[in-house]
């Protein structure tokens, strides 16, 4: 990596209706080209989950005891 912080994506909570919005970068040419794929998979993998999620706040509060300050 090339040491600057860069963002990945974000998620958006609107507590009206308990929808999580979420958009993932679709470049990732920051990082090395092994990460790069691990990068863009991790994004699907988040978008798939809330997608299939009936309340996405779930996984948003699980990001934020499981994950806080990692990824």
């Amino acid at each position: 990596m090339d040491g600057q912080v860069h963002n990945l994506g974000i998620l958006l909570h609107n507590a009206a209706t308990r929808r999580v919005h979420y958009r993932f970068r679709e470049d990732y040419g920051f990082a090395p080209q092994e990460e790069q794929e691990v990068l863009s998979v991790l994004g699907d993998d988040i978008a798939q989950k809330l997608r299939e999620l009936d309340d996405a706040i779930t996984l948003i509060e699980q990001f934020e005891d499981e994950l806080s300050n990692t990824i």
